[in-house]
Protein backbone atom coordinates (compact mmCIF):
# COMPACT_ATOMS: atom_id res chain seq x y z
CA UNK A 1 0.00 0.00 0.00
CA UNK A 2 1.44 3.35 -0.99
CA UNK A 3 0.21 6.20 1.15
CA UNK A 4 0.92 9.80 1.94
CA UNK A 5 -0.01 10.84 5.46
CA UNK A 6 -1.39 14.35 5.64
CA UNK A 7 -3.89 15.00 8.44
CA UNK A 8 -7.11 13.79 10.02
CA UNK A 9 -8.91 12.53 13.14
CA UNK A 10 -7.22 11.15 16.24
CA UNK A 11 -6.39 7.46 16.18
CA UNK A 12 -5.58 5.68 19.44
CA UNK A 13 -3.17 2.90 20.20
CA UNK A 14 -0.08 1.54 18.47
CA UNK A 15 1.77 0.22 21.53
CA UNK A 16 5.49 -0.28 21.14
CA UNK A 17 5.82 1.87 18.04
CA UNK A 18 8.71 4.13 17.28
CA UNK A 19 7.35 6.79 14.93
CA UNK A 20 9.52 9.63 13.70
CA UNK A 21 7.71 12.54 12.10
CA UNK A 22 9.12 14.37 9.12
CA UNK A 23 8.00 17.49 7.32
CA UNK A 24 8.67 16.17 3.83
CA UNK A 25 5.45 14.67 2.48
CA UNK A 26 7.30 13.21 -0.49
CA UNK A 27 9.12 10.43 1.38
CA UNK A 28 6.52 7.70 0.86
CA UNK A 29 7.89 4.17 1.33
CA UNK A 30 7.04 0.68 2.55
CA UNK A 31 7.46 1.59 6.22
CA UNK A 32 4.16 3.42 6.00
CA UNK A 33 2.45 0.17 5.08
CA UNK A 34 3.76 -1.30 8.31
CA UNK A 35 2.35 1.68 10.17
CA UNK A 36 -1.07 1.30 8.57
CA UNK A 37 -1.17 -2.45 9.18
CA UNK A 38 -0.20 -1.98 12.81
CA UNK A 39 -2.87 0.65 13.29
CA UNK A 40 -5.50 -1.57 11.74
CA UNK A 41 -4.57 -4.80 13.49
CA UNK A 42 -3.30 -3.45 16.84
CA UNK A 43 0.04 -5.15 16.18
CA UNK A 44 3.23 -3.82 17.77
CA UNK A 45 5.42 -2.05 15.24
CA UNK A 46 9.18 -2.19 15.60
CA UNK A 47 9.84 0.89 13.52
CA UNK A 48 7.96 3.11 11.12
CA UNK A 49 8.46 6.49 9.58
CA UNK A 50 5.34 8.62 9.48
CA UNK A 51 5.60 11.18 6.73
CA UNK A 52 3.60 13.96 8.33
CA UNK A 53 4.17 17.30 10.05
CA UNK A 54 5.18 17.15 13.71
CA UNK A 55 1.89 18.68 14.75
CA UNK A 56 0.06 15.51 13.68
CA UNK A 57 1.76 13.42 16.34
CA UNK A 58 0.22 13.73 19.80
CA UNK A 59 1.16 12.34 23.22
CA UNK A 60 4.42 10.57 22.40
CA UNK A 61 5.78 8.75 25.44
CA UNK A 62 9.49 8.13 25.57
CA UNK A 63 9.28 5.14 27.92
CA UNK A 64 8.84 2.64 25.08
CA UNK A 65 5.13 2.10 25.67
CA UNK A 66 4.16 3.87 22.47
CA UNK A 67 2.11 6.75 21.23
CA UNK A 68 -1.02 7.96 22.93
CA UNK A 69 -2.64 9.51 19.87
CA UNK A 70 -1.60 9.69 16.25
CA UNK A 71 -3.66 11.85 13.92
CA UNK A 72 -3.47 10.63 10.35
CA UNK A 73 -5.32 10.75 7.09
CA UNK A 74 -3.89 8.59 4.32
CA UNK A 75 -4.32 8.99 0.61
CA UNK A 76 -4.28 5.45 -0.72
CA UNK A 77 -2.59 4.82 -4.06
CA UNK A 78 -2.87 1.04 -3.98
CA UNK A 79 -3.87 -1.62 -1.47
CA UNK A 80 -2.49 -5.12 -2.14
CA UNK A 81 -1.90 -4.11 -5.74
CA UNK A 82 -5.51 -3.00 -6.24
CA UNK A 83 -7.01 0.48 -6.24
CA UNK A 84 -8.47 1.50 -2.87
CA UNK A 85 -12.21 2.07 -2.39
CA UNK A 86 -13.19 5.00 -4.57
CA UNK A 87 -10.16 4.72 -6.84
CA UNK A 88 -6.53 5.86 -6.68
CA UNK A 89 -5.88 9.13 -4.97
CA UNK A 90 -8.95 8.91 -2.75
CA UNK A 91 -8.58 10.05 0.83
CA UNK A 92 -9.35 7.37 3.42
CA UNK A 93 -9.59 7.67 7.16
CA UNK A 94 -8.28 5.35 9.84
CA UNK A 95 -11.16 5.29 12.31
CA UNK A 96 -11.45 3.46 15.63
CA UNK A 97 -8.98 0.58 15.59
CA UNK A 98 -10.51 -2.75 14.72
CA UNK A 99 -8.99 -6.03 13.61
CA UNK A 100 -9.86 -5.88 9.92
CA UNK A 101 -9.31 -3.60 6.97
CA UNK A 102 -12.90 -2.48 7.04
CA UNK A 103 -11.80 0.09 9.59
CA UNK A 104 -10.57 2.02 6.57
CA UNK A 105 -13.55 4.14 5.60
CA UNK A 106 -13.63 6.30 2.52
CA UNK A 107 -13.52 10.04 2.96
CA UNK A 108 -14.05 12.67 0.31
CA UNK A 109 -11.41 13.28 -2.32
CA UNK A 110 -8.91 15.95 -1.32
CA UNK A 111 -10.11 18.68 -3.65
CA UNK A 112 -9.54 22.41 -3.69
CA UNK A 113 -10.81 24.94 -6.19
CA UNK A 114 -8.81 27.99 -7.22
CA UNK A 115 -10.41 31.16 -8.57
CA UNK A 116 -8.52 33.90 -10.37
CA UNK A 117 -10.72 36.99 -10.47
CA UNK A 118 -9.38 39.28 -13.17
CA UNK A 119 -10.59 42.46 -14.76
CA UNK A 120 -11.43 40.60 -17.99
CA UNK A 121 -12.01 36.98 -16.98
CA UNK A 122 -12.82 34.78 -14.01
CA UNK A 123 -10.82 31.55 -14.27
CA UNK A 124 -11.35 28.52 -12.07
CA UNK A 125 -9.43 25.29 -11.58
CA UNK A 126 -10.13 22.09 -9.64
CA UNK A 127 -7.03 20.54 -8.06
CA UNK A 128 -6.68 17.16 -6.40
CA UNK A 129 -4.22 16.09 -3.71
CA UNK A 130 -1.67 14.99 -6.31
CA UNK A 131 -1.63 18.45 -7.94
CA UNK A 132 -3.57 17.16 -10.93
CA UNK A 133 -5.92 19.62 -12.59
CA UNK A 134 -9.28 17.88 -12.94
CA UNK A 135 -11.34 20.66 -14.48
CA UNK A 136 -11.23 24.31 -15.51
CA UNK A 137 -13.64 27.04 -16.49
CA UNK A 138 -13.47 30.60 -17.75
CA UNK A 139 -16.16 33.27 -17.70
CA UNK A 140 -16.20 36.97 -18.45
CA UNK A 141 -15.91 39.32 -15.49
CA UNK A 142 -18.93 41.64 -15.39
CA UNK A 143 -18.10 45.18 -16.45
CA UNK A 144 -21.13 46.67 -14.69
CA UNK A 145 -23.30 45.83 -11.71
CA UNK A 146 -22.32 45.15 -8.13
CA UNK A 147 -20.37 42.65 -6.06
CA UNK A 148 -23.37 40.30 -5.91
CA UNK A 149 -23.33 39.91 -9.68
CA UNK A 150 -19.56 39.32 -9.69
CA UNK A 151 -19.89 36.65 -7.00
CA UNK A 152 -22.70 34.97 -8.91
CA UNK A 153 -20.35 34.61 -11.89
CA UNK A 154 -17.60 33.31 -9.58
CA UNK A 155 -20.01 30.69 -8.26
CA UNK A 156 -21.08 29.71 -11.77
CA UNK A 157 -17.43 29.32 -12.84
CA UNK A 158 -16.64 27.18 -9.77
CA UNK A 159 -19.56 24.87 -10.50
CA UNK A 160 -18.70 24.65 -14.21
CA UNK A 161 -15.13 23.58 -13.40
CA UNK A 162 -16.45 21.04 -10.90
CA UNK A 163 -18.83 19.73 -13.53
CA UNK A 164 -15.93 19.17 -15.92
CA UNK A 165 -14.09 17.41 -13.10
CA UNK A 166 -17.18 15.29 -12.35
CA UNK A 167 -17.28 16.37 -8.72
CA UNK A 168 -19.71 18.29 -6.53
CA UNK A 169 -19.16 21.32 -4.33
CA UNK A 170 -19.86 19.12 -1.29
CA UNK A 171 -16.62 17.24 -2.03
CA UNK A 172 -14.48 20.39 -1.97
CA UNK A 173 -12.23 20.98 1.04
CA UNK A 174 -11.74 24.71 0.42
CA UNK A 175 -11.84 27.37 -2.28
CA UNK A 176 -9.05 29.88 -2.85
CA UNK A 177 -9.81 33.21 -4.48
CA UNK A 178 -7.16 35.47 -5.96
CA UNK A 179 -8.62 38.95 -6.23
CA UNK A 180 -7.43 42.40 -7.27
CA UNK A 181 -7.06 44.88 -4.45
CA UNK A 182 -5.61 44.88 -0.97
CA UNK A 183 -6.57 41.78 0.99
CA UNK A 184 -6.77 42.11 4.79
CA UNK A 185 -8.21 39.38 7.03
CA UNK A 186 -10.68 38.07 4.47
CA UNK A 187 -11.69 41.50 3.21
CA UNK A 188 -10.74 43.28 0.00
CA UNK A 189 -10.80 46.86 -1.19
CA UNK A 190 -9.08 49.33 -3.44
CA UNK A 191 -9.60 47.54 -6.76
CA UNK A 192 -10.84 49.73 -9.58
CA UNK A 193 -10.95 47.11 -12.36
CA UNK A 194 -13.83 45.02 -10.95
CA UNK A 195 -17.32 46.50 -10.37
CA UNK A 196 -18.08 47.49 -6.75
CA UNK A 197 -14.66 46.31 -5.58
CA UNK A 198 -13.17 49.60 -4.38
CA UNK A 199 -14.83 50.03 -0.96
CA UNK A 200 -13.66 47.36 1.47
CA UNK A 201 -15.98 44.43 2.14
CA UNK A 202 -15.85 40.87 3.53
CA UNK A 203 -15.32 38.87 0.34
CA UNK A 204 -14.25 35.66 2.10
CA UNK A 205 -17.42 35.53 4.20
CA UNK A 206 -19.70 36.33 1.25
CA UNK A 207 -18.04 33.68 -0.92
CA UNK A 208 -18.13 31.12 1.89
CA UNK A 209 -21.86 31.70 2.42
CA UNK A 210 -22.50 31.42 -1.31
CA UNK A 211 -20.39 28.31 -1.94
CA UNK A 212 -20.82 26.56 1.39
CA UNK A 213 -17.10 25.80 1.89
CA UNK A 214 -14.16 27.58 3.59
CA UNK A 215 -12.56 30.32 1.49
CA UNK A 216 -8.92 31.46 1.48
CA UNK A 217 -8.49 34.95 0.07
CA UNK A 218 -5.29 36.33 -1.48
CA UNK A 219 -4.24 39.07 -3.82
CA UNK A 220 -4.54 37.82 -7.39
CA UNK A 221 -0.88 38.23 -8.27
CA UNK A 222 0.25 36.71 -4.97
CA UNK A 223 -1.76 33.68 -6.05
CA UNK A 224 -0.10 33.75 -9.48
CA UNK A 225 3.32 33.95 -7.81
CA UNK A 226 2.51 30.85 -5.75
CA UNK A 227 1.51 29.04 -8.94
CA UNK A 228 4.63 30.03 -10.86
CA UNK A 229 6.84 29.20 -7.88
CA UNK A 230 5.22 25.79 -7.50
CA UNK A 231 5.29 24.56 -11.09
CA UNK A 232 6.18 27.38 -13.46
CA UNK A 233 8.99 29.79 -14.26
CA UNK A 234 9.75 30.40 -10.58
CA UNK A 235 10.71 26.84 -9.72
CA UNK A 236 14.13 26.53 -8.14
CA UNK A 237 14.31 29.93 -6.46
CA UNK A 238 13.12 31.02 -3.04
CA UNK A 239 13.34 34.74 -3.85
CA UNK A 240 10.95 35.63 -6.62
CA UNK A 241 9.07 38.65 -7.94
CA UNK A 242 6.15 37.95 -10.26
CA UNK A 243 4.64 40.80 -12.29
CA UNK A 244 1.33 40.43 -14.10
CA UNK A 245 0.47 42.99 -16.77
CA UNK A 246 -3.22 42.86 -17.59
CA UNK A 247 -6.19 45.15 -17.05
CA UNK A 248 -4.12 46.45 -14.16
CA UNK A 249 -0.56 45.76 -13.05
CA UNK A 250 0.26 43.80 -9.91
CA UNK A 251 3.03 41.85 -8.25
CA UNK A 252 3.41 38.80 -6.07
CA UNK A 253 6.38 38.02 -3.86
CA UNK A 254 7.98 34.79 -2.76
CA UNK A 255 10.60 35.49 -0.08
CA UNK A 256 12.53 32.72 1.65
CA UNK A 257 10.33 30.23 -0.17
CA UNK A 258 7.04 31.58 1.21
CA UNK A 259 4.45 33.99 -0.19
CA UNK A 260 4.91 37.42 1.35
CA UNK A 261 1.69 39.36 1.83
CA UNK A 262 2.94 42.18 4.04
CA UNK A 263 2.06 43.44 7.51
CA UNK A 264 -1.66 43.78 6.74
CA UNK A 265 -1.91 42.18 3.29
CA UNK A 266 -0.94 45.12 1.12
CA UNK A 267 2.30 43.76 -0.35
CA UNK A 268 2.49 43.49 -4.12
CA UNK A 269 0.81 46.75 -5.15
CA UNK A 270 3.53 47.21 -7.73
CA UNK A 271 1.13 48.86 -10.16
CA UNK A 272 0.84 51.81 -7.79
CA UNK A 273 4.57 52.38 -7.49
CA UNK A 274 5.14 55.93 -8.74
CA UNK A 275 7.62 56.09 -11.61
CA UNK A 276 6.79 59.57 -12.97
CA UNK A 277 6.16 62.37 -10.51
CA UNK A 278 2.92 64.22 -11.40
CA UNK A 279 2.62 61.90 -14.39
CA UNK A 280 -0.38 60.37 -16.11
CA UNK A 281 -3.55 59.83 -14.09
CA UNK A 282 -3.93 56.24 -12.89
CA UNK A 283 -7.34 54.51 -12.60
CA UNK A 284 -6.68 54.59 -8.83
CA UNK A 285 -6.86 58.40 -8.95
CA UNK A 286 -3.19 59.05 -8.28
CA UNK A 287 -0.60 60.19 -10.80
CA UNK A 288 2.48 58.58 -12.28
CA UNK A 289 1.84 54.98 -11.21
CA UNK A 290 3.23 52.09 -13.25
CA UNK A 291 -0.37 51.08 -13.97
CA UNK A 292 -1.12 54.53 -15.41
CA UNK A 293 1.18 53.58 -18.30
CA UNK A 294 1.20 49.78 -18.43
CA UNK A 295 -2.28 48.72 -17.34
CA UNK A 296 -4.44 47.84 -20.33
CA UNK A 297 -7.37 49.84 -18.98
CA UNK A 298 -5.21 52.95 -18.61
CA UNK A 299 -3.71 52.37 -22.07
CA UNK A 300 -7.22 52.26 -23.55
CA UNK A 301 -8.10 55.55 -21.82
CA UNK A 302 -4.87 57.07 -23.14
CA UNK A 303 -5.79 55.94 -26.65
CA UNK A 304 -9.23 57.55 -26.32
CA UNK A 305 -7.68 60.83 -25.18
CA UNK A 306 -5.23 60.73 -28.07
CA UNK A 307 -8.03 60.19 -30.59
CA UNK A 308 -9.98 63.06 -29.04
CA UNK A 309 -6.89 65.23 -29.50
CA UNK A 310 -6.73 64.35 -33.20
CA UNK A 311 -4.39 61.35 -33.46
CA UNK A 312 -5.26 58.53 -35.81
CA UNK A 313 -5.27 54.86 -34.84
CA UNK A 314 -6.71 51.54 -35.96
CA UNK A 315 -7.06 50.33 -32.36
CA UNK A 316 -10.79 50.90 -32.10
CA UNK A 317 -11.62 49.61 -35.56
CA UNK A 318 -9.72 46.40 -34.72
CA UNK A 319 -11.60 46.25 -31.42
CA UNK A 320 -14.88 46.31 -33.37
CA UNK A 321 -13.53 43.87 -35.95
CA UNK A 322 -12.67 41.37 -33.19
CA UNK A 323 -15.99 41.94 -31.42
CA UNK A 324 -14.37 43.13 -28.19
CA UNK A 325 -15.87 45.66 -25.81
CA UNK A 326 -12.54 47.40 -25.23
CA UNK A 327 -8.98 47.23 -26.56
CA UNK A 328 -7.50 43.94 -25.35
CA UNK A 329 -3.89 42.79 -25.54
CA UNK A 330 -4.80 40.97 -28.75
CA UNK A 331 -6.12 44.24 -30.19
CA UNK A 332 -2.93 46.11 -29.26
CA UNK A 333 -0.82 43.36 -30.84
CA UNK A 334 -2.87 43.45 -34.05
CA UNK A 335 -2.60 47.24 -34.23
CA UNK A 336 1.16 47.03 -33.71
CA UNK A 337 1.41 44.44 -36.50
CA UNK A 338 -0.45 46.84 -38.80
CA UNK A 339 2.06 49.59 -38.10
CA UNK A 340 -0.15 51.71 -35.85
CA UNK A 341 1.99 54.49 -34.40
CA UNK A 342 -0.24 55.24 -31.42
CA UNK A 343 -0.26 51.59 -30.36
CA UNK A 344 3.55 51.52 -30.68
CA UNK A 345 3.91 54.67 -28.57
CA UNK A 346 1.61 53.38 -25.83
CA UNK A 347 3.43 50.05 -25.68
CA UNK A 348 6.79 51.83 -25.52
CA UNK A 349 5.56 53.95 -22.59
CA UNK A 350 4.29 50.82 -20.85
CA UNK A 351 7.64 49.04 -21.21
CA UNK A 352 9.57 52.08 -19.96
CA UNK A 353 7.40 52.36 -16.84
CA UNK A 354 7.67 48.64 -16.15
CA UNK A 355 11.45 48.67 -16.58
CA UNK A 356 11.97 51.47 -14.05
CA UNK A 357 9.50 49.98 -11.59
CA UNK A 358 10.93 46.46 -11.78
CA UNK A 359 14.49 47.71 -11.35
CA UNK A 360 13.48 49.63 -8.22
CA UNK A 361 11.80 46.54 -6.78
CA UNK A 362 14.87 44.39 -7.50
CA UNK A 363 17.15 46.99 -5.91
CA UNK A 364 15.01 46.86 -2.76
CA UNK A 365 14.40 43.12 -2.50
CA UNK A 366 17.43 41.46 -4.16
CA UNK A 367 15.37 38.67 -5.71
CA UNK A 368 16.90 35.98 -7.92
CA UNK A 369 14.28 36.09 -10.63
CA UNK A 370 11.56 38.31 -12.03
CA UNK A 371 8.76 36.49 -13.83
CA UNK A 372 6.51 38.59 -16.05
CA UNK A 373 3.20 37.46 -17.49
CA UNK A 374 -0.25 38.66 -18.38
CA UNK A 375 -1.96 39.47 -21.63
CA UNK A 376 0.37 42.15 -22.98
CA UNK A 377 3.56 40.21 -22.22
CA UNK A 378 2.09 36.98 -23.58
CA UNK A 379 0.84 38.51 -26.83
CA UNK A 380 3.95 40.54 -27.66
CA UNK A 381 6.33 37.68 -26.92
CA UNK A 382 10.11 37.90 -27.31
CA UNK A 383 10.12 41.48 -28.56
CA UNK A 384 8.44 42.62 -25.34
CA UNK A 385 10.99 40.87 -23.12
CA UNK A 386 13.99 42.11 -25.09
CA UNK A 387 12.81 45.70 -24.73
CA UNK A 388 11.78 45.24 -21.09
CA UNK A 389 15.22 43.92 -20.18
CA UNK A 390 16.80 46.88 -21.96
CA UNK A 391 14.59 49.24 -19.95
CA UNK A 392 15.32 47.48 -16.65
CA UNK A 393 19.07 46.76 -16.72
CA UNK A 394 20.46 50.33 -16.65
CA UNK A 395 18.45 51.07 -13.50
CA UNK A 396 19.72 48.09 -11.48
CA UNK A 397 22.18 48.92 -8.70
CA UNK A 398 24.06 45.60 -8.56
CA UNK A 399 26.34 45.31 -11.57
CA UNK A 400 26.69 43.00 -13.30
CA UNK A 401 23.06 42.15 -12.58
CA UNK A 402 22.43 38.64 -11.26
CA UNK A 403 18.65 38.72 -11.54
CA UNK A 404 16.94 36.67 -14.26
CA UNK A 405 14.03 38.00 -16.27
CA UNK A 406 11.72 35.12 -17.16
CA UNK A 407 8.49 34.73 -19.07
CA UNK A 408 5.59 33.29 -17.04
CA UNK A 409 4.96 29.67 -18.01
CA UNK A 410 1.53 28.83 -16.64
CA UNK A 411 -0.54 31.20 -18.75
CA UNK A 412 -4.00 32.31 -17.76
CA UNK A 413 -4.46 29.73 -15.01
CA UNK A 414 -1.40 30.58 -12.87
CA UNK A 415 -3.52 32.56 -10.43
CA UNK A 416 -6.18 29.88 -10.16
CA UNK A 417 -3.53 27.22 -9.49
CA UNK A 418 -1.89 29.36 -6.82
CA UNK A 419 -5.24 30.11 -5.19
CA UNK A 420 -6.03 26.38 -5.04
CA UNK A 421 -2.62 25.66 -3.47
CA UNK A 422 -3.10 28.42 -0.89
CA UNK A 423 -6.53 27.05 -0.02
CA UNK A 424 -5.11 23.57 0.46
CA UNK A 425 -2.29 24.88 2.63
CA UNK A 426 -4.79 26.79 4.80
CA UNK A 427 -6.73 23.59 5.52
CA UNK A 428 -3.57 21.86 6.75
CA UNK A 429 -2.61 24.45 9.34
Amino acid sequence: MEVAVVRGPDVEGLAGADVAAADDAGGVDGLLLQLVDALLQRRPLRRARCVAPDRLVRGFRGDGTGIGHLSVLVVAIAVDGKPPPGGPGRAVRLGSLRSDRRSIVEERTVLTVGVDLGGMNIQTLVLDGDDTTLGTARMRTPTQGDKTLVLDVVSAAVHEALGEAQHEIEEVTAVGIGTPGVVIDGTVGGASNVPDWYDRFGLADLARDLLGVPVRLANDVTAAAVGEHHSGAGRGTDHLLVIMVGTGVGAGLILNGQPYEGAVGGAGEFGHTVVVRDGAVCPCGRRGCVEAYAGRRAMAFAAERAVAAGRETVLFSIQDEFGHLRPTSTVFKAALDRGDELAADLIEEAIAALGVGIASAVNLLDVDAVVVGGGLADRLGDAFFIRLEAAMRPNLFLQPPHVRLERAQLGDFAGALGAALLARDATRR
